[in-house]
């Protein structure tokens, strides 16, 4: 006989309703890596900081952000009841912008964005289309999320064995 662990897994979709930009062609701030079960294990065990990055866009003075770090893992692994989470501003970098097949929907995209320890995908509310096709945003911009929501998508519950998992 053997002993497996019952889990429910839940699948987010992250979507950004409100963000200011900070600087739109930054350089890739730290090494972000993607979140994976090894760190389901103890998502907030050592919690790594970001060096502080100078961002040029304020004219000719420059200032100093730092990345939320650890707002990626956070934000993986919430929960419903965690809605604080998702008003409260996130300073993060998108490390891509690509443009998701909707057939017969308005164009959506999918971004990687990163706190310059873990990366996770979101996607990014129709209404702030604009700041892709004007090119507000894109490759390696740090913005300050100011508003998320997360749709649960999909709950499946699994056994898992070490080795092996099996969908129910």
């Amino acid at each position: 006989m053997h002993n497996f662990d019952l889990t429910t897994l839940c699948i987010r979709l992250i979507i950004i309703l409100a963000l200011r930009v900070l600087e739109t062609a930054a350089e890739k701030i730290g090494d972000p890596m993607q979140i994976t079960d090894a760190l389901a294990q103890a998502p907030s065990a050592v919690s790594p900081s970001v060096a502080p990055y100078i961002c040029h866009t304020r004219g000719t003075s420059h200032h100093m952000v730092q990345l939320t770090a650890g707002c990626c893992s956070r934000l993986f692994y919430a929960t419903p009841e965690d809605d604080p989470l998702f008003n409260q501003e996130h300073i993060v970098q998108f490390l891509s912008i690509k443009k998701v097949n909707n057939p017969g929907g308005s164009d959506r995209y999918g971004i990687v964005m990163s706190d310059g320890i873990h990366f996770i995908l979101a996607m990014l509310a129709t209404q702030l289309n604009s700041l892709v096709n004007d090119n507000s945003i894109g490759k390696n911009t740090v913005a300050v999320i100011e508003k998320l929501t997360c749709n649960y998508v999909q709950e499946k519950r699994y056994a898992k064995r070490s080795g092996c998992t099996a969908f129910i």
